[in-house]
């Protein structure tokens, strides 16, 4: 990683050290595991499922890096870093305000993809730092945008379509629940 954590006012070159600096120093409990998954699809579905558990979401920073022998890929929370306007100023912002937390969030996935076998080695830290997990600062499922994609190509209505998103709601609220007409409009877009 090429860039330099500031937290605290300390440096951190990797969010390890960020880890440890926070398990030593503030008495966090922060725990780094790995995991082993026999291909890809394994790792994106438990990828999906930990997200929707967890009511969060992890993105890329970065392009992956190719080596002879492995893959490796890294996924940061989504609510990690500093918000950046790239207007001049004539639109407010959204009344939700930023998803940005102006801090690093400790929760990171780093993949290893084997060339050879296609196994992947998951080393991650679900334990999030300084923000709280908040439904409406994640994306809609790929499994629901997907089907939204397929009844607008059908050529169902959008009123519809709300209506059996909202008929599906069994069990604890999850992102995919609160779906606007706004969200169909840039899903159609």
């Amino acid at each position: 990683m090429n860039f330099v954590l500031f937290i605290y006012r300390e440096p951190f070159k990797t969010i390890i050290q960020l880890i440890e600096h926070l398990k030593q120093s503030h008495h966090q409990e922060m725990f780094v595991e790995t995991q082993t998954f026999a291909n890809w699809k394994d790792f994106v579905s438990w990828k999906e499922q930990e997200q929707t558990m967890n009511k969060c979401w992890f993105v890329k920073h970065r392009g992956d890096r190719k080596t002879k022998a492995h893959i490796v890929s890294w996924f940061y929370c989504n609510r990690s870093g500093f918000f950046k306007t790239r207007g001049n100023g004539k639109r407010s912002l959204n009344s939700q305000g930023s998803s940005k937390i102006h801090d690093y969030c400790s929760a990171f996935v780093t993949t290893r993809t084997d060339l050879v076998t296609g196994e992947v080695v998951a080393e991650y830290c679900l334990r999030h730092r300084g923000h709280k997990r908040e439904l409406c600062f994640n994306r809609m499922s790929s499994e629901l945008r997907l089907e939204v994609v397929a009844k607008l190509a059908q050529g169902v209505s959008m009123t519809n379509i709300l209506d059996s998103i909202r008929d599906s709601c069994v069990g604890p609220v999850k992102r995919d629940h609160l779906t606007s007409r706004k969200d169909l409009h840039n899903i159609k877009s």
